[in-house]
């Protein structure tokens, strides 16, 4: 590593490792082409000690398929897919921004209007109806769930783009599921009633887990107590998700109508991503605050994590940068087995997230949290 321009990876440069989680590790990394071409992309690649995990290695290889068929201006873009000695990687669209998370930390304080978190749940619901919908090179539908929206997948950029991510445990029609009988995939606070029972899902799943997610940025507090994992996953199977109203009195009735609804035990009385997406925008067509992405992102700008540029983590031209910053007991964030951790931030259940600004990238693997019953 030389001139503080990161570590070779392929045809990238390894900047700074943003997240670990327990199948993969996600890092900002610059790719550079000819004629100047310089891209900043989030390079996922698999951890070093599952490489010859061939379960690991079909679940990241099955994300990177998956991920390739979907093309939304609400869903992180995959860019490239390749093997570097023993390591697979995805490069993948950088979103300068925070996650939902970061967000939802902040409403405990400073609320967040009504008719913004109906902007992000309905840029979501734009997001999953596409991968809900989208059918194979046959013709015939994928019938794709995501089955772990969760703050950590739900991003937002600096310019008030939502962008869903960690398509790591999704599931088509057309895929065989390695889950073992009994066991949950998804994070236990947002998995859906059937969810939590290991029953068959549709897109509806991820309607509900949308829903905890939206109760929660306009709440700042957990729809469903979260000290035990079972005690979770029943209060969500048999409908206990108090109303927003209990949470929050001044939700307005319509937005409240619409999250009640998308939190509906029975799948079959759940909207579909589409028409949850119709209910939030007409909610923000008639209500008295704006709701465009240009308010959200002045409202993160303002309450939001604290911004740092991508250019002083990178640089502005070839040798500049900050590179992997020198730490006790190894290289933060340094890119290569065997060293610190860095900055790497876990999650329950080994989802990763954080870098300064709090922008995130989920990492697949870990996320499978008890099992079915109760």
């Amino acid at each position: 590593m030389s001139g503080g321009t990161g570590i070779p990876f392929g045809g990238y440069h390894l900047v700074k490792r943003i997240a670990r989680g327990g199948m993969a590790e996600v890092f900002l990394a610059r790719q550079r082409g000819p004629e100047g071409f310089d891209r900043i992309v989030a390079l996922k690649r698999i951890l070093p000690h599952l490489v010859d995990s061939a379960e690991f290695v079909d679940m990241f290889l099955h994300e990177a398929k998956l991920a390739a068929r979907l093309s939304h201006a609400n869903i992180v873009h995959i860019y490239d897919f390749g093997k570097v000695d023993e390591q697979y990687f995805i490069a993948m669209e950088f979103v300068d921004g925070c996650h939902a998370g970061a967000l939802i930390k902040r409403a405990a304080h400073a609320p967040m209007p009504p008719a913004l978190v109906a902007r992000v749940g309905a840029d979501a619901c734009a997001g999953l109806h596409h991968a809900h919908q989208l059918r194979g090179s046959s013709g015939r539908p994928l019938r794709i769930v995501h089955r772990d929206i969760s703050p950590p997948n739900l991003l937002v950029s600096y310019d008030g783009m939502v962008k869903l991510a960690d398509f790591g445990i999704a599931k088509a029609a057309t895929a065989v599921d390695a889950t073992r009988p009994g066991v949950v995939k998804g994070k236990f606070g947002y998995v859906s009633p059937e969810q939590a029972g290991g029953e068959t899902l549709d897109g509806r799943s991820d309607v509900f887990s949308l829903g905890l997610v939206l109760y929660e940025l306009l709440s700042g507090k957990p729809a469903v107590e979260r000290k035990a994992p079972m005690d979770a996953m029943r209060q969500i199977r048999k409908g206990k998700v108090p109303r927003i109203e209990s949470a929050r009195p001044d939700v307005p009735t319509e937005l409240a109508e619409a999250l009640a609804e998308a939190l509906a035990v029975s799948p079959q009385k759940r909207p579909t991503a589409l028409e949850l997406g119709a209910a939030l925008e007409g909610f923000i067509k008639s209500s008295p605050e704006l709701g465009t992405s240009l308010q959200l992102a002045s409202w993160i700008d303002e309450h939001g994590p604290r911004r740092e540029p991508v250019t002083a983590l990178v640089g502005t031209s070839a040798g500049e940068g900050t590179g992997m910053s020198q730490g006790r007991g190894g290289t933060s964030g340094d890119p290569r087995p065997g060293t610190a951790q860095g900055t790497a931030h876990r999650t329950s259940g080994g989802t990763a997230h954080g870098t300064s600004g709090g922008t995130a990238h989920g990492t697949s693997g870990g996320t499978a949290h008890g099992t079915s019953g109760g």
